[in-house]
């Protein structure tokens, strides 16, 4: 397991390059993934935003319709077109 601070260090890293750089984070249901980019987040300051990534599954129903309900959460069930233009109108 990585200490929080080497993770909040990686992510000073990677917020000090001269491009926009995202940061993901992964991990099942329920285990922090939210908290830890709040964390990471207050550490950096402005060199750091939360972009969530929720609101960009496909509606309930819409899974249903496709069979992929209980995939949920998988890349193939989130709006890739709103996703990306999202990122791409952040400013730093």
């Amino acid at each position: 397991m990585t200490d929080l601070s080497d993770v909040i260090e990686r992510a000073r890293s990677l917020a000090a390059r001269e491009s926009r750089t995202l940061l993901g984070i992964t991990g099942a249901p329920g285990v922090g993934k939210s908290t830890l980019a709040q964390i990471i987040v207050d550490e950096l300051g402005q060199a750091a935003r939360v972009v969530g990534m929720d609101a960009f599954h496909l509606s309930q129903s819409r899974l249903a319709e496709l069979g992929s309900l209980e995939r949920k959460g998988a890349i193939d069930t989130a709006r890739s077109t709103r996703r990306g233009s999202t990122v791409n109108s952040r400013s730093r």
